[in-house]
C-alpha cells in the first residue's frame, strides 16, 4: 500500500518519503491504457481496436510517467491536507533523490524523497507590558485660522464691489487691441492669477476705470499660446501678428464676502448643536485637524513596533531549505541574487510569522464585511467629500463590489486588513506614551520615513535602480498556519 513517511531531521528540517508500490501504479496504467484504447484509432485497425499489446509498446513508459507522477502528488497533496504539517512554501524533491528509472517489463516499489522547512515553534517576545512612543502632532493656530477662513468664505456671498480691486476679487474686462480688430466683451479674471506687477497696478483701480496692459503679461505662469487660444479666442492656425498693448475697461467687480458666525454658521457647518460659540469651534478645527496626522503617527507607531518585535524575534528559520525553495518560485532567482536577498526576506518572514501568532492569540478574526468597510473607507478618503449622499454611497457599493470579485485584490485587501486589525490588538497589549511634536519637524520625520520606505521598495531610481533588478523575484511565502 502506498504510504507517506515523515522524518524529522531536526526542529527546523524534515522529510516527507512517498512511496508508492507497483501493483497500485499499474493498476493505474492498465486502467488509463484500457480508456485509452477504446478512443484511439491507429492504421490497419478499427477506430477502439487497437490491441492493447500494441498501445502498451508504443507508449507504455509514458503511460507509467505520467501514473507515478500523478500518484505521487496525489498521495503528498493528501497527507498534507489530512496532516496539516506547519510548513514554509510546499515540498521539494529532496537534493539526495536518487533518479528513478521507470522499467514496465521490471515494476517496482518507488520512493520519492521531499525536504519540507518546518515553521518555528516561539512565544512572541517584547510585546506586553512594553512602552512605546507616539507623536502627538499640535497644530499651528495659523492652521486653525485659515481653516475657519475658508469655511468663512465657502459659506458667504459673491457681492458686487464699488470699491477698489483686492487679491482674490473675480473681475470681468473689455478687452480691445489697440490699434486691431480683436476685441473681447467678457474676459473673467482671477486676482488670484495676475501677476504681482499687474495686481500693485489693479489694486488702484474699481469698477468702471479704463487702462492699458501688456495682455501677454497679464497673468503669471501662462504662455502666448495660451493667451491667444484663451484670452483672445483665436485658432492654432491663426498666425496674425496682435499689438500686446490691450485697453481694459473693468465692468465687474465680484468679490466673496464671509458669512455671518452665528448658530446658523455652526449648525450649516459642524451639525446641529454640535457647536455654540467661537471657542467650541476653534477646539473641534483644532481637533479635526490633529486628528489628520493620528493614521500618520500609527504608522510610525506600527513600524516601530514592527522593528522591535523582529529584533525581539530573532528565532531560528530553516535557512537551507528556504533558499533553494525560493530558487524554484521564479527562474530569475539565481544562487546569487537568492543570497542577496535573503537577509531581508527572513525578517520579514519572521514578522510575517510574529504578526500571525498575535492574531491568534488575539482572536483576530477577518469576515467579507471587514474587506467591504475597508474598502468602502478607503474610497471614501479618496473622494474627500467631493461628492456625497446617495451618488456618492452607490459608486462606493459598486466600487467595492467590483474590487472583491478580483481574487487578487482581495489578497492584498486581507493582508491589508489583517495588518490593521492586527495592529489595534497589539496596541491593547502595549503602554503607549503621547510625545507632543509640531507639525514641522513630525512632516520633516514623515519624510523621511518616506522616503527609507520607497528606497527599500526600489522607487527611487537615483540610488535603487542598479540594486532593483538583482532584488530577490519571489511572492510572499505562505505558511500553512497562518
Amino acid at each position: 500500500m502506498s504510504n507517506v513517511v515523515r522524518t524529522d531531521i531536526d526542529a527546523l528540517n524534515a522529510t516527507l518519503a512517498v512511496t508508492l508500490t507497483k501493483d497500485e501504479y499499474l493498476a493505474k496504467v492498465n486502467k488509463d491504457i484500457k480508456r485509452y484504447t477504446q478512443r484511439v484509432q491507429r492504421p490497419g485497425f478499427r477506430p477502439g481496436k487497437t490491441p492493447t499489446s500494441l498501445v502498451k509498446k508504443l507508449y507504455g513508459d509514458a503511460f507509467v510517467i505520467e501514473a507515478v507522477q500523478d500518484m505521487m502528488q496525489q498521495k503528498l497533496s493528501e497527507y498534507l491536507q489530512e496532516q496539516k504539517p506547519d510548513i514554509f512554501g510546499q515540498p521539494i524533491l529532496a537534493e539526495k533523490q536518487a533518479e528513478i528509472n521507470f522499467d514496465p517489463k521490471q515494476p517496482k516499489d518507488i520512493t520519492f524523497t521531499f525536504d519540507i522547512g518546518l515553521v518555528p515553534e516561539f512565544e512572541v517576545q517584547g510585546l506586553d507590558n512594553v512602552t512605546y512612543e507616539r507623536y502627538a502632532v499640535n497644530v499651528d493656530e495659523s492652521k486653525v485660522e485659515a481653516e475657519i477662513e475658508n469655511l468663512l468664505r465657502r459659506n458667504g456671498e459673491e457681492k458686487e464691489i464699488e470699491t477698489n480691486i483686492e487679491d482674490g476679487d473675480m473681475v470681468t474686462l473689455h478687452i480691445k487691441e489697440q490699434g486691431g480688430s480683436l476685441e473681447k466683451e467678457d474676459l473673467l479674471l482671477s486676482m488670484n492669477w495676475v501677476t504681482d506687477e499687474m495686481k500693485e497696478v489693479f489694486r488702484t483701480q474699481k469698477k468702471g476705470d479704463t487702462l492699458t496692459v501688456n495682455i501677454f503679461q497679464l497673468e503669471k505662469e501662462t504662455t502666448p499660446q495660451y493667451v491667444r487660444k484663451y484670452f483672445l479666442g483665436l485658432e492654432d492656425t491663426d498666425e496674425r501678428e496682435i499689438n500686446e498693448n490691450f485697453e481694459v475697461k473693468i465692468k465687474v467687480v465680484k468679490r466673496q464676502q464671509f458669512a455671518e458666525i452665528n448658530q446658523e454658521f455652526f449648525d450649516n457647518n459642524f451639525g446641529k448643536g454640535v457647536v455654540s460659540n467661537e471657542t467650541e469651534m476653534r477646539d473641534l478645527i483644532r481637533k479635526s485637524l490633529g486628528e489628520r496626522y493620528i493614521a500618520q503617527a500609527d504608522a510610525l507607531l506600527l513600524r516601530n513596533l514592527q522593528d522591535k518585535l523582529i529584533e525581539a524575534n530573532q528565532f531560528d528559520l530553516p535557512d537551507t531549505f528556504l533558499k533553494r525553495w525560493l530558487r524554484t518560485q521564479n527562474e530569475n532567482n539565481t544562487a546569487e541574487t537568492v543570497e542577496k536577498g535573503y537577509p531581508s526576506f527572513a525578517q520579514n518572514l519572521r514578522w510575517t510569522l510574529v504578526r500571525s501568532k498575535i492574531a491568534r492569540s488575539s482572536n483576530v478574526s477577518i469576515s467579507d464585511d471587514d474587506l467591504k468597510a475597508y474598502y468602502a473607507n478607503r474610497i471614501r478618503g479618496y473622494l474627500g467629500g467631493q461628492i456625497g449622499g446617495e451618488q456618492a454611497e452607490q459608486l462606493i457599493e459598486s466600487l467595492t463590489a467590483r474590487v472583491l470579485e478580483d481574487e487578487k485584490q482581495v489578497s492584498e485587501l486581507y493582508e491589508d486588513v489583517m495588518t490593521e486589525k492586527t495592529f489595534e490588538a497589539m496596541k491593547s497589549r502595549i503602554h503607549i506614551v503621547e510625545k507632543p511634536i509640531d507639525e514641522a519637524e513630525f512632516s520633516s520625520i514623515m519624510a523621511a520615513a518616506q522616503y527609507e520606505a520607497a528606497k527599500a521598495r526600489g522607487e527611487l531610481q537615483e540610488e535603487a535602480s542598479s540594486e532593483a533588478s538583482e532584488d530577490l523575484e519571489v511572492e510572499e511565502i505562505e505558511v500553512e498556519e497562518v
